[in-house]
């Protein structure tokens, strides 16, 4: 659900285990569900919240070029920055490294197709630790931490502190 669509990382041996894709864009009955919602409600803003990373991203994620509201986009990613307690990384996802693209994603989808101010906080971090070797061998544990309260404190932060700003964002 997270890329209703074919990501290249699936094609690697390694990794082809822990990612699966799905047929076509959208073939997911809950994203076909989260995207009639978001439809009929209107939705003017989206915020997705992922585990892992210490990110705040925001579109594109399958294109390098740079929204047409970039810059207005980073000014919110930096609000929500710190309605949080850990410092957290404001970016265009598809720049996080020189190569990457993340096709499919809510993101892209919510901004490219709903016209949504769209954001994607990647909270936390890993939950690997170094001097214990059955972690490294652990899929969850490499995006979940051992204790996720205060990473969910950082998107309920992050979330509250959008919300206020737009409260009072002229229109």
């Amino acid at each position: 659900m997270n890329r209703d669509a074919e990501v290249i990382w699936a094609k690697l041996p390694y990794t082809r285990r822990f990612y699966q894709t799905s047929p076509a864009p959208l073939s997911q009955p809950e994203t076909q569900a989260l995207d009639a919602l978001a439809e009929a409600a209107g939705v003017n803003v989206s915020v997705s919240l992922h585990a892992f990373g210490g990110y705040i991203y925001l579109p594109w994620a399958g294109q390098r070029a740079q929204h047409p509201d970039h810059d207005r986009l980073m000014a919110l990613g930096e609000v929500m920055a710190q309605g949080q307690a850990r410092p957290y990384r404001v970016m265009q996802l598809c720049r996080w490294i020189f190569f990457f693209r993340a096709l499919g994603t809510e993101l892209d989808h919510m901004s490219g197709r709903l016209g949504a101010s769209s954001f994607l906080i990647e909270l936390g971090h890993s939950g690997v630790r170094p001097l214990a070797p059955d972690t490294w061998r652990d899929p969850f544990r490499w995006y979940n931490p051992e204790d996720p309260t205060p990473h969910v404190e950082d998107g309920l932060g992050a979330v509250l502190a959008l919300a206020r700003h737009l409260a009072y964002e002229p229109t």
